[in-house]
């Protein structure tokens, strides 16, 4: 989210289990929710933002992964249709795992690799 709002800083991003569409989720009856939606109003929705990256046309390799057991899985699967559909480069990965750090711990190498492989080409 945060390198979607300032694509001017950032050359790369990545997301391991992400809440990519806290916004997207309908109303429920829990407050927490709710009020983090009305606090943000909308600023951090990665799908409006991915938008209006694509709009803009400035570059930002992103790469996305979740573990198949992960409780945010249809989150993730639902920003990369979001990507696919309005062609935004990306790379989507699902792997076995849940949310937690043996997960994160797991597939953190492979983010520094393609972070590193995105900044040494800058």
């Amino acid at each position: 989210m945060l390198a979607m709002r300032h694509p001017e800083m950032f050359c790369a991003a990545s997301s391991h289990s992400g809440c990519h569409g806290i916004f997207q989720l309908p109303k429920t009856d829990l407050d927490e929710i709710d009020q983090i939606r009305d606090l943000l109003k909308g600023k951090y929705d990665c799908h409006k933002l991915a938008t209006k990256l694509k709009r803009s046309r400035k570059q930002l390799a992103m790469r996305i992964d979740c573990g198949v057991d992960d409780f945010l899985l249809e989150q993730n699967r639902d920003f990369h249709a979001h990507l696919e559909k309005i062609g935004l480069a990306h790379k989507y990965a699902e792997y076995p795992g849940d949310h937690n750090w043996q997960y994160w711990d797991t597939h953190i190498r492979k983010t520094i690799a393609f972070v590193l492989s995105k900044v040494n080409r800058s």
